[in-house]
Parts: C-alpha cells; structure tokens; sequence
C-alpha cells in the first residue's frame, strides 16, 4: 500500500492491508457505500420505469404497475433521501460532493435520453454518452469514492484507476444489458 499514495488512517500501523481490513471502520465505511450506492440504483430504476412506462422490472410487476406513478415516484425520491442521509454519515465531504456529481449525471442520462431525437441516441458516440451517464457514472463515482474512503487523496493514482475501472465495467455492464435486451427472451431477462 505504501506506492498507492494512501493517506495515513487510524488503523494498525496506519495502512489497511487485507489483514486488518475486514471489520475496520474502513471497511463498514466502504461496505456502506455499496448499500448507498445499490440505494441509488433501485431509486433510478424505479424512476426511469416510470419515464419508460416500462410494465416489468426483472421478472416482477414495475413498481408503477403495482401501485401508481405518484407511489413510485416517491419510492424512489424516498430511497435518494435516505441514500443522502446515509452519505452524510460516512463524514467525508469528498465522497458526498463525488456520490451528488454521480446522481446529477443519471439526471443529465435521463434528460438527454428524453430530449434527444431517436435516430441521434443510434449513433455510437451519443449511446456511450446516454450510457455513461445513466449507468457507468454511478459505479465510476462509487469506485473513486471506495478509493477516498480507504485513506486515498482524489488525485492518487488507486482513486484514478478505482474510477477508470468502474467507467469502463459500467460501460460494460450497460452494453452487455442493451444486447440481452436485443437477444435474450423476456421471460429470461424479465423484462
């Protein structure tokens, strides 16, 4: 860990190793962001179901479906606020200011998706773009943000490599989603 530029934390001998990492305040810190980010995503879903008028989400009745738009839209604005409140727990204003840039890009995915003409979201660069913002920015986001709250500073070079490692596994995730969506039956996906 000493090449990795991590700050100094209150942990044995001031480095997390996979020795001390498991049950350390790090480690609760970081598995709380993964349940803050999984937060997000339900949320997002659960919005962009209702901007779809999608009938089903993974097999099961669209949350929309099973109740109204106006129940969905407050699930969903529901899970973002505590999502927000569980953030503002970790006490690392880096990692909130990062994780509010990532929710303000699905926002900007969700605009541009509904403002842009059909046949322009068919180019390649347009669909990589919708795609980030929708889907890679999030994980990108919660990559770099695992990097800080391990004791990283922004500009080291695990959180540069945390945040290229999940835009290009979201991106990933996203194409691997569109094609199933093209190729796979819907009783497969659910959808």
């Amino acid at each position: 860990w000493e090449w990795s530029g991590a700050s100094s934390i209150d942990i044995e001998g001031g480095v997390v190793t996979t020795t001390n990492h498991k049950g350390s305040e790090v480690w609760r810190k970081q598995a709380q962001l993964g349940q803050i980010v999984e937060m997000i995503h339900v949320a997002s879903l659960i919005h962009d179901d209702v901007l779809d008028e999608a009938d089903t989400r993974r097999g099961g009745e669209a949350v929309h479906k099973l109740y109204s738009n106006k129940v969905a839209v407050l699930a969903g604005d529901y899970l973002l606020a505590r999502a927000s409140v569980l953030l503002a727990r970790l006490e690392n204003t880096s990692v909130v200011q990062i994780m509010a840039t990532a929710l303000e890009s699905l926002v900007a995915g969700e605009v541009m998706q509904l403002k842009s003409p059909p046949k322009s979201l068919l180019k390649i660069e347009s669909y990589l773009q919708k795609s980030y913002y929708k889907t890679a920015s999030l994980i990108c986001y919660a990559c770099r943000s695992t990097a800080l709250l391990g004791g990283h500073s922004y500009s080291s070079n695990v959180a540069t490599a945390c945040e290229e490692f999940g835009f290009h596994m979201g991106l990933a995730f996203q194409i691997q989603d569109d094609i199933l969506d093209f190729t796979a039956a819907e009783n497969v996906l659910g959808k």
